[in-house]
């Protein structure tokens, strides 16, 4: 089957983004005899001693090679199931590409706009060969799975190549916090050019939660953004000390 042809039934009907004969499995860009000849093939490389590419840091962060989303959420709260998502932006890692995912706050009926927000994420994480956050394996990760469990999605948010600089930060560096603030200031000392990141204040939240605020929300959207291109900077400074492989998380 030819290429163009292959992509076009992944992104329009699902399908395997390798082989295009059968149904991708759930979450996944691939089906299940496509991920099975991957992990045999994989296992024989391991057998020989040979690394699989696929997880060498080297290979993850290449824009050229790979499509990395670095990510970040806003949310009503910190639990899942007494939470809503605002918005997810995702910046792909090294190129001029930034993808926002907002709910519409004006119907009465929020969960029903967070539910069609989810699944055009879910859509979009597909064409990712992996994900870089701050803190996302403990809260961004889990609480998206949550709140698309919540909804009966079945393309919920499996297992991915997953760069959580924060333990790259907590492991390697000795701050007096391990926020990304802290990072982002002592990076700004040397470099001028480090994003700034912001915060918003709590009463925006309250209004978007509350008041249905379209102006705070977009302050809460406009703060996201901030977060991933101040997490961009991070990276791409601290990429030395990350981890050699890039696990599924």
């Amino acid at each position: 089957m030819p290429e163009s042809e292959v992509y076009r039934k992944f992104r329009e009907e699902g399908f395997c983004g390798s082989c295009g004969g059968r149904p991708a499995e759930e979450g996944r860009a691939k089906c299940r005899f496509c991920l099975d000849r991957d992990a045999l093939y994989r296992a024989e490389l391991r057998r020989d001693g040979i690394e699989p590419r696929a997880s060498s840091k080297d290979l993850f962060l290449d824009p050229s090679r790979t499509r990395v989303g670095i990510l970040d959420i806003e949310s009503s709260g910190l639990i899942g199931d007494f939470g809503v998502t605002f918005c997810v932006v995702i910046k792909i890692f090294g190129r001029d590409e930034l993808k926002i995912f907002k709910m519409d706050i004006g119907p009465r009926d929020m969960l029903a706009s967070e539910k069609k927000m989810l699944k055009e994420l879910v859509h979009y994480l597909r064409t990712l060969d992996g994900i870089v956050t701050y803190y996302g394996t403990g809260f961004d990760i889990p609480f998206l799975r949550t709140r698309m469990l919540s909804h009966g999605l079945t393309g919920y948010i499996r297992k991915l190549r997953h760069l959580d600089l924060y333990y790259t930060v907590r492991g390697k560096l000795l701050l007096s916090r391990n926020r990304l603030m802290n990072v982002i200031e002592m990076l700004k000392i040397a470099d001028g050019t480090v994003p700034d990141k912001g915060r918003v204040e709590p009463a925006k939240w309250m209004r978007v939660i509350f008041a249905g605020d379209k102006k705070a929300m977009q302050e809460v959207v406009d703060h996201c953004v901030e977060d991933v291109y101040a997490l961009e900077a991070a990276l791409l400074r601290l990429q030395g000390v990350a981890p050699d492989r890039i696990l599924r998380k």
